[in-house]
């Protein structure tokens, strides 16, 4: 999972300079925008200090995601106390500014209940100290993070090399890195990109073969797929009446398909749909209730949607497994030997026979 840590940097020598309730009425703002950032972003606030939080991503909600979530968050902070701190020089007041260390690593999570419907997370782990530590060695209104986050961020933000630090409690200098901003990568995919795609071949002549009617909808295929050389022919378009031809443009070309053969459509992972996906998805289970498509779709409980009263659409809940699928899946993985029954029974307690989890976890100790 990820660590954050935020803290308002000479909140100190404010407090010390001013009132308490003057000093309050100034930080307490500060705070309410860091958390209010780290709730936007799906993490969860393990503490809030005086003058500083600590956050977890990728638990106890699991995100994939997670590393790319935190530095959302801390770029969103900045922005945040950037116009806040503003607004205080306006009225003549000292302004703010926070520093913000994140790491990414292993982490054993305790959970404590301290109520009948509330529970409390403390992490532990190397990675939760050396995010702290990195907090310390930002500079007021930056981000720092360390190795382990950027090699999964790489691209997806601009980074700023400040070179090997040493760390208090790690032997070794850890390397370190300024979050400058954003980056343009926006999905695996883009990644990819950056690495060196294959040649786009054997794909020519296939819209127009499959029906000539669809030839106006291929301007917003390319576009969408990057295969436009040149100016983008769409490019004075309307963004909003871009995005619903583009999504028309899909509808056509899938139900046209249908009419030849059966279609599988899957869409995985709801819960981290994007708004242009979601449009897409409902405008793809309004158009489908006599076409011979089958839309399979997965998502976590935590989504919603709409199409629950439509009479061709059916639900099925999946459940963890039980104790002897679980233990049936970690032979393949593990073995089957006496020497790691052990393991396995750790596994299956811990993930509660998830078997994402399951995976995940193996390949943690591997």
């Amino acid at each position: 999972m990820t660590a954050l840590f935020a803290d308002i940097k000479g909140s100190m020598d404010l407090m010390e300079d001013l009132d308490p309730e003057e000093a309050r009425a100034i930080v307490d703002p500060a705070l309410r925008l860091m958390m209010d950032a780290v709730h936007r972003y799906g993490g969860y606030i393990v503490q809030s200090t005086g003058d500083g939080i600590f956050a977890l991503f990728g638990a106890p909600i699991a995100h994939e995601d997670h590393p790319q979530r935190a530095l959302c968050t801390a770029l969103r902070m900045q922005e945040d106390l950037k116009r806040y701190a503003d607004k205080l020089r306006e009225r003549g007041q000292p302004p703010l500014s926070v520093r913000v260390g994140v790491n990414t690593g292993e982490v054993v999570v305790r959970s404590i209940k301290t109520g009948e419907t509330h529970t409390e997370y403390t992490p532990i782990g190397h990675s939760i100290s050396l995010a702290s530590r990195l907090q310390t060695l930002a500079a007021p209104g930056s981000v720092v993070i360390g190795e382990s986050v950027r090699k999964f961020v790489e691209g997806y933000f601009i980074l700023k090399p400040l070179g090997a630090t040493k760390v208090k409690g790690v032997s070794e200098p850890v390397n370190v890195y300024e979050i400058v901003g954003l980056g343009l990568l926006r999905a695996r995919l883009q990644r990819s990109v950056g690495r060196g795609l294959s040649k786009f071949v054997g794909r020519n002549g296939k819209v127009l073969t499959l029906d000539r009617s669809l030839e106006p909808t291929l301007p917003y295929l390319f576009t969408l797929l990057s295969l436009v050389e040149g100016d983008d022919p769409l490019a004075e378009l309307d963004s909003q009446l871009r995005k619903r031809r583009t999504l028309e443009a899909l509808k056509r070309l899938l139900l046209r398909e249908s009419l030849n053969q059966p279609l599988i459509v899957i869409f995985e992972d709801l819960h981290w749909i994007d708004g242009e996906t979601q449009a897409l998805l409902d405008l793809l289970a309004d158009s489908i209730a006599t076409a011979k498509i089958l839309l399979l779709v997965n998502y976590r409980p935590e989504y919603s949607h709409q199409w629950g009263s439509n009479i061709y659409y059916t639900q099925l809940h999946l459940d963890p497994l039980g104790v002897e699928s679980a233990d049936e899946m970690l032979n393949t993985l593990v073995g089957d030997s006496v020497e790691v029954a052990p393991l396995k029974r750790l596994i299956i307690e811990k993930t509660d026979g998830n078997p994402f989890f399951m995976e995940e976890m193996v390949q943690a100790s591997a």
